[in-house]
């Protein structure tokens, strides 16, 4: 890799980061710059919820073809495959390259037929917790992957996930909510629809991923029928999912018995939540919660330490923490970003 390239892929990668407030442009330029370093044939770039590592939303301009979408869910629940992005992300592992060809479901079932021979994967980590990825791929005739490029989209991948987690903040808070009829999916054992109710299709098209090709369902269906399937005594799963939009949609799936496996549902979150839907995504704590309401409020430190009982000192460490979390640097910036129309 070209040292001088190298540094200007990063330099570039920090700027679409740092000043990107849409989470799909984020993802599609950072994809396209990394590329420069790292060429690939196939790529996508998608978001995680970093609870429950679901896939949430993604960028599939030149990757596989929607039609895996729903078997490649399945390979990612199910335990065994290697590089499976749940056990990277667990493990705060930021890349790995496939090695294991000979046993690998996901290589045989979705790579080869679909004419790549070569894979590496990108978890977005900050603070632990995964918000995205990007997975990118070779043909047979290319060389494989080295671990240069795996070091490189490692050194990337603090600030990317700190661009993602700042997109949705930007973008998600005080939008609106959805329609206040809720939508329910049925699925087969293959995540095909057996019927849905009225006014659901409305709801998906606004979480239709972005791709030369749309996939037959939003990308959070299948990652979540997959997960309550495919894990060992899955209770039923929920997600808040940030839609086209600006709004957040609320999806719930549990598993069924019989011909009918899945079954998901899509709600609104009402808009007077949607800033606490976003806070509760970057895992602010209770407290951090109260400080970050009294900040919204004008509350300087002193005010805040005496209405909350603590300490100046203690109120200024849990607002460093706060702005750590959510990807911003000051009190100003926090409420432009959680106030903004």
């Amino acid at each position: 890799m070209n040292t001088i390239t190298a540094r200007t892929v990063r330099t570039q990668v920090q700027r679409i980061a740092e000043s990107t407030s849409d989470v799909d442009e984020l993802l599609s330029a950072a994809g396209k710059v990394i590329r420069r370093a790292v060429p690939a044939e196939g790529w996508c770039g998608f978001t995680l919820d970093p609870d429950m590592l679901v896939k949430t939303a993604g960028v599939h301009e030149a990757g596989l073809s929607p039609a895996l979408f729903g078997h490649l869910a399945t390979l990612e629940y199910r335990p065994g495959d290697s590089t499976r992005f749940v056990d990277l992300a667990r493990t705060g592992r930021p890349a790995a390259i496939l090695t294991d060809h000979r046993s690998s479901e996901r290589f045989h079932e979705i790579l080869k037929p679909s004419g790549y021979a070569h894979e590496l994967r990108m978890v977005l980590l900050d603070q632990a917790r995964a918000w995205g990825g990007f997975v990118f791929l070779r043909e047979p005739a290319s060389p494989p992957f080295t671990q240069t490029d795996s070091r490189f989209v490692t050194s990337l991948g603090r600030v990317l996930a700190r661009g993602v987690r700042r997109s949705l903040l930007r973008s998600q808070t005080g939008a609106g909510s959805l329609s206040a009829s809720p939508g329910l999916l049925l699925l087969d054992e293959g995540y095909q629809i057996v019927s849905m109710s009225a006014g659901t299709e409305t709801l998906l098209a606004e979480l239709v991923e972005r791709g030369a090709t749309q996939p037959l369902l939003p990308a959070v269906v299948y990652a979540l029928a997959a997960a309550v399937s495919e894990t060992a005594g899955s209770a039923p799963m929920a997600v808040r999912v940030p839609t086209r939009t600006r709004r957040w949609a609320t999806f719930h799936a549990w598993r069924l018995d019989g011909p009918v496996r899945v079954g998901v549902s899509i709600g609104s979150r009402h808009s007077d939540k949607a800033g606490e839907a976003v806070l509760e995504n970057h895992g602010l704590s209770p407290r951090e919660r109260q400080i970050t309401e009294l900040v919204l409020r004008g509350r300087s430190t002193a005010q805040m330490a005496d209405s909350l009982y603590l300490s100046p000192h203690t109120v200024r460490d849990h607002l460093k923490s706060i702005f750590a979390k959510t990807g911003v640097r000051s009190r100003h910036e926090l409420v432009a970003v959680l106030l903004k129309p």
